[in-house]
């Protein structure tokens, strides 16, 4: 039986933690002591797209789930995808700030998808098995 490689196991989470902020608040508009929050899937396609990339990546590092070190293809497929949800995020974070007045903070689910995105995009290239103790 053929043993789970931890560093997928580790990227498929973060993938699924990502992919879970994005029905998070994304941002929150307060007027007039009433307060409004918005995910990324409900208001925009952004979420959608940060999502479809998380749950891509938990495809990619499940099918590759025995393997104990990824091929290039899957690394670079892995960081691309992680890109858009880095994208997406960073977007969306510079246009609450920016476009709302003071109105709107970003909310939790757009940090939590940011951080998710680096990293899925950092953990394939990290030798996880020489942090264990292992040769």
């Amino acid at each position: 039986m053929k043993q789970f490689s931890l560093k997928n196991i580790i990227i498929a989470c973060a993938a699924l933690i990502g992919g879970i902020a994005s029905f998070l608040p994304w941002a929150t508009v307060s007027f007039l002591g009433v307060s409004i929050s918005t995910n990324g899937v409900t208001e925009t396609a952004h979420g959608w797209f940060t999502l479809i990339a998380f749950v891509a990546i938990i495809g990619v590092a499940g099918y590759l789930i025995t393997k104990e070190e990824l091929p290039m293809w899957a690394k670079a497929t892995i960081s691309a995808l992680s890109a858009v949800a880095i994208g997406f995020s960073l977007f969306n974070i510079i246009d609450v700030n920016t476009n709302s007045a003071g109105l709107a903070s970003v909310g939790i689910g757009l940090y939590i998808v940011l951080i998710a995105g680096i990293a899925t995009a950092a953990l394939p290239w990290v030798p996880i098995k020489n942090m264990l103790g292992k040769k």
